[in-house]
């Protein structure tokens, strides 16, 4: 089996994983789910939810843009600075008089507020699906097979073949 690690995220919860995998064999304890639910949940919790937190900025930045992780006051002067030019420029029409100005502006604070929200809706969802995968990707490592190689932006992370099934342990 190859596991292929495509974030960050699920970089940093295998090297938890595999912390959590040794004290596992140090101690016998546990079985190995629960090992691995005390480690992320108890042990590693302020780094989980870190990586949670991390990962769910990246996913809403790409969904919805950089321009709206900012204040309010900070986007509409972004706006503002865009188009000052266009609203002066009357070689092609007529410069925009104060009131389509203020109306304009008025559209970009309702459509900040309203992505704001938004966001913030979609946020806390975002938390749980991605908390859902992550303890998806750990319980899945640990019911695969004995035949596992481990990749992260092409570079193999670790190869283990099980010596019963004719491969080398590594």
């Amino acid at each position: 089996m190859k596991i292929i690690l495509e974030n960050e995220m699920e970089k940093q919860a295998w090297e938890i994983m595999m912390s959590a995998h040794y004290k596992w064999e140090k101690n016998h304890g546990y079985t190995l789910q629960d090992a691995m639910s005390f480690c992320f949940d108890v042990i590693y919790n302020e780094e989980v939810k870190k990586m949670i937190t991390e990962e769910v900025e990246i996913r809403l930045i790409d969904t919805y843009g950089k321009e709206y992780f900012c204040s309010e006051d900070e986007f509409i002067l972004q706006y503002i600075d865009e188009h000052i030019d266009y609203w002066n420029d009357d070689s092609y029409y007529e410069p925009f008089d104060f009131q389509e100005i203020a109306e304009e502006i008025s559209d970009w604070i309702q459509d900040y507020r309203d992505t704001s929200k938004e966001i913030d809706e979609e946020k806390e969802t975002l938390k749980e699906d991605v908390r859902d995968e992550l303890r998806l990707f750990y319980y899945t490592f640990f019911n695969a097979p004995e035949d596992l190689t481990v990749e992260f932006n092409g570079e193999v992370i670790q190869q283990y073949q099980d010596p019963s099934l004719g491969g080398k342990g590594e």
